[in-house]
């Protein structure tokens, strides 16, 4: 706690950002989305434009990771995840724009990409991808078309269609805050935050979309 705490100190000030691929030093501000603590020794955060960056807690050093070239387009990080699954220790799944849902493998350092481009498919997602909730062998996926599930045991994505049962309410794009698990284990139910519209519950068992009781 006291690592992380010095460390989002140090970066609520001017943190000369270190050029990528020989492009131009910017000097600003840092903000943060998100973060996420890896094997007790590496603190990732992503961040508003700069893209991936790491603190090694042990050197107290920084090192950023970007997916395309910052002085020409965006490299917003707005989810940080890790799976459980076999194979997977140095593997870090990220929400992204431009890129959508991408990987970043810590130890050779290769960011891969799951963006199908113009449309949905079973290989790939279209457009931004905000939130990500991981259980078991399924990565579920709030992105700006909507909301998918990606199966890691077949390797590919499905698209919810959510406008065919909240009784024609466009969902996106769509923002996955939550997910709740019964007893078992199994994924019931995901809490989604739509832009502009509402919060909505995805019931996943019964197929039906449920209003956020009231506070």
């Amino acid at each position: 706690v006291e690592v992380f705490k010095k460390v989002i100190n140090s970066l609520k000030k001017n943190y000369e950002v270190t050029p990528i691929g020989g492009g131009v030093k910017k000097k600003g501000d840092l903000l943060i989305f998100n973060t996420y603590f890896y094997k007790k020794s590496t603190l990732w955060l992503g961040t508003v434009s700069f893209g991936l960056f790491s603190f090694n807690s042990i050197t107290k050093s920084f090192q950023q990771y970007t997916y395309r070239d910052i002085t020409k387009e965006d490299n917003t990080i707005f989810s940080i995840i890790q799976t459980a699954l076999p194979g997977q220790e140095d593997v870090l799944f990220f929400g992204a724009t431009g890129v959508g849902l991408g990987a970043f493998n810590t130890v050779t350092k290769k960011i891969t990409s799951y963006s199908s481009g113009t449309y949905n498919t079973s290989l790939g997602i279209k457009g931004n991808v905000y939130g990500l909730r991981c259980y078991d062998n399924k990565l579920w996926i709030g992105s700006s078309t909507g909301l998918h599930c990606y199966d890691y045991s077949l390797q590919l994505f499905e698209k919810k269609d959510l406008s065919s049962i909240a009784n024609g309410i466009t969902l996106l794009p769509t923002q996955l805050m939550a997910a709740e698990r019964s007893k078992t284990g199994k994924d019931e139910r995901l809490w989604l935050f739509v832009p502009y519209k509402d919060a909505y519950i995805y019931d996943l068992v019964n197929d039906k979309i449920l209003p956020v009781p009231p506070a």
